[in-house]
C-alpha cells in the first residue's frame, strides 16, 4: 500500500484555496492510512494535529441512512411506509402545480421518496410557516418537521429530484420509530457501540465549540478568506439535523465508514448493518431520466440511490473504483466513500464552503488515488 500519490495530491490542494485536510482511509474495517496538512485557524497558524472537530453537514445524511435502514431491519419502519404513519402533519399533502395551482398529491409520499430526494421538498429556510415555528427559541425537531409539511410539495412524489430536507424528516421518523429523541438514538446504536466518543449533534458546549476548524469561504480565484463560525442547518438547541447537525472528529468517522464499508461490520465485530441493507442502500437508485440535469453527479456518473451517490458508469471518469461505490459529501468540503466488496473505506474533512472545485476534481482523484493504493 503506497499512499504517496494521494498524500502529494491533497497537499497541492493547499495552493488552490483549501486551508487544511484530515483523511483516513480503511481497509477490512481498520486504518490503514491517515495523513493530514494544513491549518485549522482564522490565522492559518495553527496547524491540524488530528484532533480537530468538524461540522460535517450533509455527510450526517450517511448516518442518518444507516439509522433508518437499522429499525428497517429491526422491523420498525418499512421503505413503502406513508411518511403520514408517522408524522400526521403529511397527511393530506398537496403539490404547486407547474401553472401555479396547488392540488392535493395524487401518490402517497412514502420514506423511500424521502430517502432518495424524490419526496418534493425543497430546502427552503425562509419559507412562513419555518419562519413561525423558529419563533420558538428552543423549537424541537418535531415541531420544525411539522412546519416542512405545511408546504406544498414541489412534485409528485417518486416523480422528480431536488436536494431538500427529506432527510431531516427522516430524522423525525426515527425518533417516532424508535421512542427517542435522534442524537439519543445514534448515540445508543451507533456512536457508542463503534467508540465514537467525540461525535455530536450541537456546539452548545464549550469545549466542543472550541474544538470546532475555522471555517472559510471558498472564491472562484481558488483562494478563500475567513467565514463566520455557525452551521446554518442547526435551528435551536433542540433541533437534531439529520441532514447536516452532526459535529464528529476525522478519527470518529472513521470508525463509523470502516465498519459501513467492511459489509456493515466493525472490526471489533459491532453489527451495524447487514450486507443485504448497504446494497439496498447503494443500489435502490433513482431513473435516470429523473436525475439528468437535475442531479450534478450524473454527469461524473453517479447515481442517487437511498441517500447516497451509488457509482453507476465508472467509465465516464476511467476510475478503477467498481460499480456500487458509494458515500455523500459535506458543504464544508467532507467526503465519504464506501465499497463493501473491496471493503475499503474513506472519510476526509476540511473545512471550506462553497467550493465546487473540492467535489467536482479533488474528491474524484482522492477516490482514484485510494483504489490505485489499495488494489
Amino acid at each position: 500500500m503506497d499512499f504517496v500519490k494521494l498524500d502529494r495530491h491533497l497537499d497541492s490542494q493547499l495552493r488552490e484555496g483549501i486551508p487544511g485536510f484530515d483523511i483516513i482511509v480503511c481497509k477490512n474495517g481498520r486504518s490503514v492510512h491517515r495523513y493530514m496538512n494544513g491549518t485549522t485557524d482564522y490565522l492559518r497558524e495553527k496547524a491540524t494535529n488530528g484532533n480537530e472537530l468538524y461540522w460535517i453537514y450533509s455527510a450526517t445524511k450517511v448516518i442518518t441512512m444507516t439509522a433508518v435502514m437499522r429499525l428497517v431491519e429491526e422491523g420498525k419502519l418499512d421503505l413503502e411506509d406513508p411518511v403520514e404513519k408517522y408524522i400526521p402533519a403529511f397527511r393530506g399533502v398537496t403539490v404547486r402545480r407547474q401553472d401555479g395551482s396547488i392540488t392535493p398529491a395524487k401518490n402517497t409520499l412514502c420514506l423511500r421518496h424521502l430517502m432518495s430526494m424524490s419526496g418534493g421538498l425543497d430546502y427552503d429556510q425562509k419559507e412562513p410557516h419555518f419562519l413561525e415555528a423558529l419563533r420558538e427559541k428552543h423549537a424541537d425537531t418535531a415541531a420544525v418537521v411539522d412546519a416542512i409539511a405545511k408546504r406544498p410539495l414541489l412534485f409528485e412524489p417518486g416523480e422528480g429530484y431536488k436536494y431538500s430536507f427529506c432527510h431531516d424528516v427522516m430524522g423525525r421518523v426515527v425518533e417516532v420509530a424508535a421512542g427517542k429523541r435522534f442524537y439519543d438514538w445514534l448515540k445508543e446504536n451507533i456512536f457508542d457501540p463503534l467508540g465514537m466518543k467525540e461525535t455530536y449533534m450541537h456546539a452548545g458546549d464549550e469545549a466542543v465549540f472550541r474544538r470546532l476548524v475555522a471555517q472559510f469561504e471558498w472564491h472562484d480565484d481558488h483562494t478563500s478568506t475567513p467565514f463566520r463560525h455557525f452551521n446554518n442547518y442547526i435551528f435551536s438547541d433542540r433541533y437534531d439535523s439529520g441532514g447536516a447537525g452532526i459535529i464528529t472528529s476525522v478519527a470518529d468517522y472513521g470508525k463509523f465508514i470502516g465498519a459501513l464499508s467492511n459489509n456493515g461490520e466493525s472490526a471489533d465485530g459491532y453489527r451495524l448493518l447487514t450486507r443485504g441493507s448497504i446494497d439496498k442502500l447503494r443500489f435502490t437508485t433513482l431513473p435516470d431520466d429523473i436525475l439528468r440535469g437535475a442531479y450534478t453527479k450524473f454527469d461524473w456518473g453517479y447515481s442517487y440511490a437511498l441517500g447516497v451517490y451509488s457509482l453507476a458508469r465508472p467509465e465516464v471518469s476511467g476510475t478503477k473504483a467498481p460499480v456500487g461505490t458509494f458515500g455523500w459529501d459535506g458543504a464544508a468540503g467532507a467526503y465519504v466513500m464506501a465499497e463493501p466488496d473491496s471493503r475499503i473505506g474513506v472519510f476526509m474533512a476540511t473545512q471550506v464552503l462553497g467550493c465546487p472545485y473540492i467535489y467536482k476534481v479533488v474528491h474524484q482523484k482522492v477516490r482514484d488515488l485510494v483504489f490505485d493504493a489499495l488494489l
